[in-house]
């Protein structure tokens, strides 16, 4: 993942105050160039719709990209360069874009959908793993909901060392009876972080339709309720 691409990874561009703030909209992406540090470094930003976002940082004493800031480990000059272009990259996003709450689409668009429906925030509950939130039913607080990120492979095996790709899954309850049925689609696996009986895992990266999911989601939370309510 590029500096660019982690930085905006919870960001999305509103596509109009772009071209307020100074970006050229030419060729179905969006340009901006700009000097920064003391004029010494330029930085150019590519957005393409819906959400690719490309940069470079250019050395403006010899007029090449300036490559050190994107090294693993930085030196002191090099860390001082990446912090102004990250300070640059804040502006923008301060400016540019509305932040959601979650990487992918899906999971955004499903946080929409809930919020709506339901009323139903996510509560980003662990200190360990900030990235992961859940979803409660508002009377019993019990959970019907888990989105987490985790590396794909330990879709398949949970013993698997490898970090990367990451990808957002939901652990969400079902009937047990539906279990064997549901696990026959394309997306959907055994509960990677609860109960295997009564939770399975969908991933969220749109290879299961959100009509599906808010079914299931909608489903989970009514297992919740009580007959009183």
């Amino acid at each position: 993942m590029t500096i660019e691409q982690d930085f905006f990874a919870k960001k999305r561009p509103d596509f109009h105050k772009l071209t307020q703030y100074g970006f050229k909209h030419e060729n179905n992406h969006y340009h901006l160039q700009r000097k920064f540090s003391h004029n010494d470094f330029s930085f150019t930003l590519d957005i393409t719709p819906p959400n690719s976002i490309k940069g470079r940082v250019i050395d403006n004493a010899t007029n090449e990209e300036y490559l050190p800031l994107r090294a693993t480990h930085c030196g002191s000059f090099a860390s001082k360069v990446k912090k102004a272009y990250l300070d640059c990259l804040g502006e923008i996003a301060d400016h540019c874009f509305i932040t959601k709450p979650f990487y992918s689409d899906q999971a955004n668009r499903l946080a929409e959908k809930i919020a709506s429906k339901f009323g139903d925030q996510p509560d980003f509950v662990f200190k360990r793993f900030p990235d992961y939130a859940v979803f409660r039913e508002p009377e019993s607080r019990k959970w019907y909901a888990l989105i987490m990120r985790i590396p794909r492979t330990r879709l398949a095996d949970k013993n698997s060392s490898s970090s990367n790709p990451k990808i957002e899954v939901v652990d969400l309850r079902i009937d047990p009876v539906d279990r064997a049925k549901l696990l026959q689609k394309p997306g959907i696996y055994p509960g990677y972080h609860l109960n295997k009986q009564n939770w399975l895992t969908l991933t969220l990266d749109d290879t299961l339709p959100d009509k599906l999911i808010v079914r299931l989601l909608t489903a989970s939370r009514a297992s919740l309720i009580s007959p009183s309510q």
